[in-house]
């Protein structure tokens, strides 16, 4: 392993932000791992104790308002944290230790943004059952080593799977340990379906998969792949019908309200354009070096517009139905959105752009 704690304040600092700046053969950083951030997606931080590789990740959904560079380390701490329970639905979670927690640390407080935090636990006792297992998250000002979990579902509960546990959408950071509940808390999950039911009308219809009491449900939507999400209606029903234009795409997802204030989530459903409409393909996706847009099902000028997610345009072109861009080479690697025009209609989206 690399040492970055025997001296004080030292660290090992990654200041390039690409996503795939830090990639991992063997061995992780002992101490602090600081990553310079840009924009979405997800940043590893290979950290761990002299004993144990224990991998933490930010995946970030929207950008980090005022934030630059992230610091993680995995901290060593024995069973003695007494802390309170934290109630979701029918679990109760409760810290688990040893062998430890991670602590992550912005240079400056988020003003705007989320992100998904993921850790891969090694050497833990865990339950068989992974709905008794959960990500928690301590206070944002916590002093280290509280014994106050309370901000745990300040996060979506996502039922862990592969080794791997999360919680999804944290507004803030702090530290994160692993929290596990002698009663399994639900796979609360619904089952969300999205059709046309007419060339302009989406038509989304949900179920509870779980006997839990439901107070009200929350329907979101997103028109650039679940990026950035709106709420559309809260409602006690279990469908809804809207308006969307017949060249659009929209993607959906419901959240279920419990009385206790715990949220239910659904699968993301995603509503196709209407058939037979002019559609806008972009191929291929993810690319490196180039990539075509054209009009299907229709002709005439197609306008792109490319902008990075800082709201930077990096491109804008125009051509006879087709366009193909030739990507920068000193553009980043990352997610870049896209706005195309042409056909009668307009589309959005995001385009991977790898190195």
């Amino acid at each position: 392993y690399v040492d970055a704690e025997t001296n004080a304040g030292a660290l090992l600092w990654v200041k390039n932000p690409a996503l795939t700046a830090v990639s991992r053969t063997n061995g992780h950083v002992v101490g602090y791992l600081r990553r310079s951030i840009q924009g979405i997606g997800q940043y590893r931080f290979d950290v761990g104790s002299t004993s144990a590789y224990q991998r933490f990740d930010v995946l970030i959904r929207q950008p980090l308002g005022g934030v630059s560079h992230l610091s993680a380390r995995f901290i060593g701490q024995d069973p003695t944290d007494p802390s309170p329970v934290v109630v979701e639905g029918t679990a109760t979670w409760q810290v688990t230790l040893p062998p430890g927690y991670w602590e992550v640390t912005p240079d400056a407080a988020m003003t705007s943004g989320s992100y998904d935090g993921i850790a891969y636990p090694v050497g833990f006792t865990l339950p068989a059952n992974p709905a008794q297992v959960t990500l928690g998250k301590r206070p944002n000002a916590a002093p280290p080593g509280s014994a106050d979990w309370s901000q745990t579902l300040t996060g979506i509960y996502i039922t862990p799977a592969g080794g791997i546990v999360r919680r999804n959408s944290f507004p803030a950071f702090s530290e994160f340990g692993i929290l596990t509940s002698p009663t399994p808390l639900p796979v609360m999950k619904i089952q969300l379906t999205a059709r046309r039911s007419a060339p302009e009308q989406a038509a989304l219809s949900w179920e509870a998969l779980s006997p839990l009491p439901i107070e009200k449900y929350r329907l979101y939507a997103s028109a650039d792949e679940g990026m950035t999400w709106r709420l559309v209606t809260e409602t006690m029903a279990s469908r809804y019908v809207e308006y969307v234009p017949s060249v659009d795409k929209r993607w959906y997802r419901v959240e279920g309200i419990l009385s206790d204030g715990a949220r239910l989530q659904s699968n993301v459903a995603e509503l196709s354009p209407y058939e037979g409409s002019v559609i806008i393909r972009v191929h291929p996706n993810p690319s490196s070096e180039w990539v075509s847009f054209s009009l299907s099902g229709g002709e005439g000028l197609l306008k792109v517009e490319v902008w990075d997610v800082t709201g930077r345009r990096v491109a804008l072109l125009s051509g006879e139905a087709q366009v193909v861009w030739r990507i920068p080479p000193e553009l980043p690697a990352g997610v870049y959105l896209w706005r195309a025009e042409g056909g009668g209609v307009q589309h959005v989206g995001r385009l991977h752009i790898q190195r």
